[in-house]
């Protein structure tokens, strides 16, 4: 059992470490004004608008949330929902192998707010699984 999990780590490690080693950000350019010619008046440009959700706060609050079955268990996680639908990953360990379901929210309840939202479904995870395979429209 050790092992598998020492591999599965390995694995995942390896997988992420290109996309970690190229994560760079370049510096950000210099806005340093041009100097301003006699009898003109200079205005500052307005600041960027910072209204765009942060990497920390999804924009949607069901993301990341476990779906949980009648008993409580943890049988996927939601990648996406809209009004109609809800994106569930599903199957896999530690997001390898899984894949992405479309589960109509008439088939889910959500119940609480905030970090305490719970989503809850009477389908099993076999069910979940049996669900055609989402494909992403873009």
């Amino acid at each position: 059992m050790y092992k598998n999990l020492m591999i599965a780590a390995t694995g995942v490690t390896l997988m992420l470490a290109p996309a970690l080693a190229t994560a760079q950000t370049a510096p950000a350019p210099s806005t340093t004004p041009a100097p301003a010619t006699p009898g003109t008046t200079v205005t500052p440009a307005p600041a960027p608008s910072m209204s765009a959700p942060s990497a920390a706060t999804p924009a949607d609050p069901l993301e990341g949330k476990d779906v949980v079955n009648a008993a409580g268990e943890k049988i996927g996680e939601v990648e996406k929902s809209s009004t109609a639908t809800l994106i569930v990953s599903v199957g896999g360990f530690l997001g390898i192998g899984d894949r992405q379901v479309e589960v109509p929210r008439d088939r889910v309840s959500i119940s609480g707010t905030g970090d305490d939202t719970k989503v809850m479904t009477s389908m099993t995870e076999d069910e979940l699984k049996a669900l055609p395979e989402y494909k992403n429209p873009s």
